[in-house]
């Protein structure tokens, strides 16, 4: 391995390619490392609460349309409308991960090139 001296003491050379210019995300080379660590935090922190809400609104209307189907007096228009409007609140809180995810990394995170970006999202999806 390549090595150098700096102040005295040697210091392990690591060479890597370039990134291609079209990959490269140019308006945010100006952001630094601690700066998007900070920001992919923050990123994690909203999902993560994100997905707390889709949870507890996915277990808060399962549990009402289960209510519903097992009443007895519940007509079968209200089971089936119940169930509707339940699956439709289930559906949106699980799409709007999908959703928000790829806005709030293009708007907060600032990563350097389009590959990081695109490695981040696949893991945060």
């Amino acid at each position: 391995r390549p090595q150098a001296s700096i102040a005295g003491e040697f210091v392990n050379l690591q060479a890597e390619f370039a990134p291609s210019p079209d990959n490269l995300i140019w308006e945010n080379l100006e952001v630094g490392a601690c700066s998007r660590w900070l920001r992919r935090w923050l990123v994690n922190s909203i999902l993560i609460v994100q997905c707390i809400v889709s949870t507890l609104a996915i277990t808060a209307v399962t549990n009402r349309s289960v209510e519903k189907g097992l009443d007895d007096t519940a007509g079968f228009f209200e089971k089936i409308f119940t169930t509707a409007w339940t699956t439709v609140i289930i559906v949106l809180s699980n799409l709007s991960i999908f959703i928000l995810a790829p806005i709030y990394m293009d708007k907060i995170e600032r990563d350097h090139t389009q590959d990081l970006r695109e490695t981040a999202l696949a893991g945060k999806l």
